[in-house]
């Protein structure tokens, strides 16, 4: 457990610390899911976040792909992921609000299992891969090697408009290889 993990919880993320200096920081944290009033593990696996500030100018919304500002790596993000660009992370959708506005501190989710929104109405089987469509949102891809891939489907959707679970795979990212 990192000092990240007892400073915050995942279902409760957005602006808990305005300390710059733990900005970069990586928690681990239990594959859970809200089940009414309580946390259900999932699985035994952890879900990997780091802590970032949403430098965007606006507000992110809960599972959208993000893109690390330039020259802020592992520290801050300016802009939802556009089509086919390479993913940083996730919104953590754990988050308690709606969107997490500009100037604020989240959790962003660079390793593990993530609710990812969509970017179209598709239907998606378990085993397929996800890419970057425009503003962040996930689209089906045909290979790993496919600009903008970033996650495989864990749970198959049963309806159109249902997220997407999956397992994220940051292979163009800088925290590929840097989450542990």
């Amino acid at each position: 457990m990192s000092y990240l993990n007892t400073l915050m919880s995942r279902h409760n993320s957005v602006n808990r610390t305005s300390d710059d200096k733990l900005l970069g920081m990586v928690g681990h944290f239990p594959d859970v899911k809200a089940s009414g009033r309580t946390w259900v593990h999932q699985t035994g696996a952890h879900v990997i976040c780091r802590l970032v500030e949403n430098s965007s100018g606006g507000t992110l919304a809960k599972g959208v792909a993000v893109t690390y500002e330039a020259g802020e790596l592992l520290k801050k993000v300016d802009s939802e992921t556009g089509a086919a660009g390479v993913v940083d992370g996730f919104v953590d959708p754990f988050i308690p609000d709606a969107n997490v506005p500009d100037g604020e501190h989240f959790l962003m989710i660079i390793g593990g299992r993530c609710t990812a929104a969509l970017a179209a109405a598709e239907t998606f089987a378990v085993g397929d891969l996800v890419k970057s469509d425009a503003s962040g949102l996930m689209t089906a891809c045909a290979t790993k090697t496919t600009a903008g891939y970033c996650g495989v489907v864990l749970v198959a959707t049963t309806t159109n408009s249902d997220p997407v679970e999956i397992l994220v795979d940051l292979q163009e990212s800088v925290n590929q290889g840097n989450q542990f």
